[in-house]
């Protein structure tokens, strides 16, 4: 526990995790205090502690106090590794089976929970997500069920992702598909190959194709800018604790 919180702190000291310079003292012991990303996860490592020794009640109690005052629900049977960000806890839940690597990034209202199959289609199997290393998950993202997000991921905002996708993806909202991975090539439509005949139907699909190819670098630059505007967020906005 005390290692990962140590990990924690570090992250959030650090910048709020831009890596780029620390804080002076005063401004560090302020996200301390005041943060409730760094609340919810100080409330985290002590329930799930506790939980991991046998204990049940407290850890359960505990963690409906961290709901109450940070907003964040994390269930003391999830395991998360060190250097977990949250600048803004509020809406997020990260159910009992959940597993979540290191220095991962998560904004308001993600959820990591079941997708239901168990509920839904009797006899299949549910489970709980496995989210890689060094994974953004932002605003609103839903990753359910038994899946995999590689490391180094990008998951957008509104996603609902229910399926793996693997390490250093970029994930579009609404289409649960990977737009940008060094691992997968993207799906592409085969050309008709032949005779003379069949060039009209090759040009169609190479312009389907470069259409396809131009969304996805929309969208890419979209999600890229999303991230870089939320970090340059983080450090130009005035705290309102810091004197002029």
């Amino acid at each position: 526990m005390t290692k990962k919180l140590r990990e924690d702190i570090n992250l959030l000291l650090s910048n709020r995790g831009t890596m780029q310079g620390k804080p002076s003292r005063g401004r560090a012991l302020r996200i301390v205090l005041f943060k409730a990303g760094a609340h919810a996860l100080i409330f985290y490592r002590v329930y799930h502690y506790l939980y991991k020794k046998g204990l049940r009640f407290l850890p359960e109690l505990l963690c409906r106090l961290n709901y109450t005052i940070t907003g964040a629900e994390i269930d003391p049977g999830a395991e998360i590794g060190g250097g977990l960000r949250m600048p803004h806890p509020s809406g997020v839940i990260i159910g009992r089976g959940a597993r979540v690597g290191n220095n991962v990034s998560i904004l308001s209202s993600v959820v990591l929970g079941g997708s239901g199959k168990g509920i839904i289609a009797p006899g299949k199997t549910d489970g709980y997500p496995t989210i890689g290393d060094g994974v953004w998950l932002f605003t609103g993202a839903k990753v359910l069920g038994p899946v995999t997000v590689g490391d180094n991921s990008l998951v957008g905002a509104n996603t609902v992702l229910t399926k793996s996708v693997p390490p250093e993806s970029i994930v579009a909202p609404d289409t649960q598909t990977t737009i940008k991975s060094r691992h997968q090539e993207p799906n592409r439509p085969a050309p008709a190959r032949g005779n003379r005949e069949s060039f009209p139907e090759e040009m169609k699909a190479l312009k389907e194709e470069n259409r396809r190819l131009a969304e996805r670098i929309s969208r890419l630059e979209e999600l890229l800018k999303e991230k870089n505007d939320f970090i340059e967020t983080q450090e130009s906005f005035p705290d309102p604790h810091e004197r002029p």
